[in-house]
């Protein structure tokens, strides 16, 4: 019996603007999952989300006009990939519309799953005969709702604007696909108020082997904070200011920045300003080695998101044995749950203040982390690992592919 082909369809796979992201992650589980073993062979549609690539025919690039985008192949770590450009690429709602090029390279394969931010990207995929399945963090009002509170005057109204535009390609997106997975509870209930045929909360999930507790003589005083902390969803300002006020209730423990991206010019000024440059270490483009590491001699794990789909940065911390700290969006709701694995502190005034005591709380008992951190584990282990959550990707794959027969 022959192969299935598979169209993993990644917004900015493994290029600058996308490397070592959360897309990137989900990708790099269903390329684990899709194995031949299983019966399949897998290639990756890399749409261009970046105004300034060079696949784009750009309004203010003359010399792209005349070829217009263009789809570019490369390979990387033993995948075939192909980025594909879209026409005035400068404008954001350009990019999730369909091309001829992306087309004809998705109707050559048995199934494609577009690992999506949010669903606006698989309306990309309108015109395909192919089956589609959508793996969908979140929504862009959702994803973009904080950023656009924080802005003032016109450029308040105009992200407004753009997110009210994009919005239209989520609702768009969500119908292309055939099958929508989820990764939280509100995903779920979202999309089954809009009348999706086929919706299944199925997250992605992670190596359980790679992130492992370790001894527990080997835990330090560390706070731990993984994720793209240029991405202002992050909200490491108020990580900072609940960390300084954990400090003034007595925590001694260091807290360690880790990203690709550490945080911009205004968090490391607040650094400065707090006095705390001798507690607080940041560190850019870890190696997965040492992430796990670090996860391991974590006493404690902390985010302040305003916004998660899922965060598989608390699952790799849970299971390594790492209690989680919190605020309470949709994602982190789900991957906690409701076992003694960590605390969600809820959003509200004091944000800081109260996330500052439930830091000192935690770090202060060490029965209490230990009996998180085995809880958390057993949890990952149980309902999150890349075994559990591969096999429901295969049958949803399996079974989408069994109707079109």
């Amino acid at each position: 019996m022959g192969f299935r082909r598979l169209c993993l369809v990644v917004p900015e796979f493994r290029t600058g603007a996308g490397r070592s992201g959360g897309l990137d992650s989900v990708a790099q589980f269903v390329i684990d999952t899709f194995t031949p073993e299983q019966g399949w062979e897998v290639s990756v549609a890399s749409p261009r989300m970046s105004r300034s690539s060079e696949q784009h025919r750009r309004l203010l690039s003359p010399r792209t006009w005349r070829r217009g985008p263009i789809s570019e192949s490369r390979t990387q770590d033993g995948l075939h990939i192909t980025d594909f450009g879209a026409h005035l690429g400068e404008f954001e709602a350009v990019r999730y519309m369909p091309r001829r090029s992306l087309d004809e390279f998705v109707d050559a394969f048995d199934l494609a799953i577009v690992v999506c931010g949010s669903p606006a990207i698989a309306t990309a995929l309108c015109r395909t005969t192919t089956p589609v399945i959508a793996q969908v963090a979140t929504l862009i009002r959702e994803e973009r709702s904080s950023l656009i509170l924080r802005s003032v005057g016109l450029v308040r109204v105009l992200r407004w604007v753009l997110m009210r535009l994009t919005d239209r390609f989520d609702e768009i997106g969500l119908r292309v696909a055939d099958i929508v997975l989820v990764e939280n509870q509100h995903m779920f209930s979202e999309c089954q108020k809009r009348g999706l045929r086929d919706v299944r909360l199925i997250p992605p999930g992670i190596d359980t082997d790679l992130f492992r507790p370790g001894p527990a003589s080997e835990r330090e005083d560390l706070i731990l904070a993984v994720g793209r902390f240029n991405d202002p969803r992050k909200n490491v300002g108020t990580l900072i200011q609940a960390y300084a006020h954990a400090r003034a209730l007595g925590t001694t423990s260091r807290l360690l920045i880790a990203g690709v991206h550490g945080p911009g010019p205004s968090e490391l000024a607040l650094v400065q300003k707090l006095g705390l440059e001798e507690f607080i270490e940041v560190r850019e483009d870890v190696p997965i080695g040492e992430l796990c590491d670090l996860y391991r001699r974590a006493s404690l794990f902390a985010l302040t998101s305003t916004e998660e789909g899922l965060g598989l940065v608390f699952l790799e911390a849970m299971s390594s044995g790492t209690p989680v700290v919190a605020t309470a969006t949709e994602g982190a709701r789900f991957a906690l749950g409701t076992g003694p694995v960590g605390q969600l502190v809820e959003f509200g005034p004091d944000l800081s203040t109260r996330f500052g005591e439930a830091i000192n709380n935690w770090v202060s008992d060490d029965a209490r982390r230990a009996v998180a951190g085995r809880a958390a584990a057993d949890r990952v282990r149980a309902s999150f690992s890349a075994e559990v959550c591969g096999q429901q990707f295969l049958k949803a794959a399996d079974e989408l592919c069994d109707r079109r027969v």
